[in-house]
């Protein structure tokens, strides 16, 4: 009964993992198809971590590897897989594989099995929350360190137009052009007025 229990909560918590994520995306419309194509490196990535799970559970890999490092097959790929998409396709692909890790433990077991009957429960739902739980942090952590590399780019980017800026008025450029307009204010009243309207025109170019 304890056992019984024990199953149920993990299957909650599983769930959670990796369900949570995925409805938290959907009812904030995070997902773009331009977005997903822009990531289909970690779509590819993510696709081939489920098609090398197949063998595995399907007990291929037994004869060369132990269970436990035929279950660790797929982990590269899903880190692959979540490094290079955002957190909305990343939350897709951790109830995909979730769903298709527990359908392919149905129905071979792998290295699920207790006996030719049976199978742990607990085990296979630690597995898919482990690897959930990856692909969740794999992508959150790419997804922060993008968004600093792009503000540091933009700061770069005004930090350089301001620096620009300051060389281009430096004050000895508006003290000379001060003093031209002073002095065809007395002498050329319409040539004034001219340069005038010049000097604003070339300092907005600057500006912008």
């Amino acid at each position: 009964m304890q056992g019984s229990a024990h199953s149920s909560s993990l299957a909650h918590v599983q769930g959670i993992v990796a369900f949570g994520g995925l409805t938290l995306h959907l009812l904030q419309r995070d997902f773009s198809l331009a977005e997903i194509k822009s990531e289909r490196s970690g779509v590819l990535a993510g696709i081939a971590a489920l098609v090398v799970t197949s063998p595995v559970y399907q007990g291929w890999s037994a004869g060369f590897l132990t269970s436990h490092s035929a279950m660790l097959l797929p982990l590269p790929l899903l880190v692959m897989a979540g490094f290079q998409l955002s957190p909305a396709p990343a939350s897709l692909l951790a109830a995909v594989w979730c769903v298709c890790s527990t359908v392919l433990a149905f129905a071979w077991k792998g290295p699920f099995a207790i006996d030719a009957a049976g199978m742990d429960f607990t085990k296979l739902g630690v597995y898919n929350i482990v690897m959930a739980a990856v692909i969740h942090l794999v992508a959150a952590g790419s997804s922060d360190l993008r968004k600093a590399q792009e503000a540091m780019v933009a700061s770069g980017y005004q930090k350089a137009k301001l620096q620009s800026l300051q060389v281009n008025l430096s004050p000895h450029f508006l003290f000379n052009t001060l003093n031209v307009i002073r002095a065809l204010v007395y002498a050329y009243p319409g040539k004034a007025d001219q340069f005038r309207f010049e000097i604003v025109w070339k300092m907005a170019v600057i500006i912008r």
